[in-house]
């Protein structure tokens, strides 16, 4: 008899501590595989990875509509900042986004298109035919290419000539002089 109530005791111990973990089980499966947060983020990742593939550009824009198109639509109202982002790097494949850009206005300032060799977000080709694209305007445009540099070239070593040649360029086509601080010496 004594074994018989401590076994049912067990049982609904068991069972009131049960209902929580299934309960948490659930929950966890809801915000794994339907939560709008865990949805968004898995499609910015998606965008992002893709962004950063080393494909060629048909199949990156091809690639980008479905992903930028969806991301749109579920999570564009809740994550503005990367909407904007997304919606600027998809700009050109979509003909009515409001970020297109009109390469034929030639009242713009001057405009200098960097490339970098090792840049497989940007590939060097991709920023080579922006510079093409643009220069169909009046507008003064010019393009530098750096071999060897990643995308992220503010970040890697040796920035300091991609930044001198920008300044120097920019005084050039602005009139204004450069202000450079001298190097500190021991």
């Amino acid at each position: 008899m004594a074994g018989e109530h401590l076994v049912r005791l067990l049982q609904i111990a068991g069972a009131a501590l049960g209902i929580p973990a299934a309960a948490a089980g659930t929950f966890a499966a809801y915000q794994n595989y339907f939560s709008t947060d865990v949805t968004c983020q898995k499609l910015r990742n998606d965008i992002i990875g893709i962004m950063e593939r080393n494909v060629p550009p048909e199949t990156k824009r091809s690639l980008l509509k479905k992903e930028v198109t969806e991301f749109d639509k579920l999570c564009g109202e809740r994550d503005p900042e990367a909407r904007v982002i997304f919606q600027a790097a998809f700009a050109n494949f979509a003909p009515r986004a409001p970020s297109k850009v009109d390469f034929h206005k030639d009242d713009r300032p001057p405009l200098l298109i960097i490339g970098n060799g090792e840049d497989h977000t940007v590939p060097a080709s991709v920023s080579k035919e922006a510079a093409k694209r643009f220069g169909r305007s009046k507008a003064v445009v010019d393009y530098k290419e750096f071999p060897g540099r990643p995308h992220f070239t503010a970040g890697a070593p040796g920035w300091e000539e991609v930044a001198d040649y920008a300044l120097e360029w920019a005084t050039r086509h602005t009139g204004a002089p450069a202000e450079r601080e001298e190097p500190v010496t021991a």
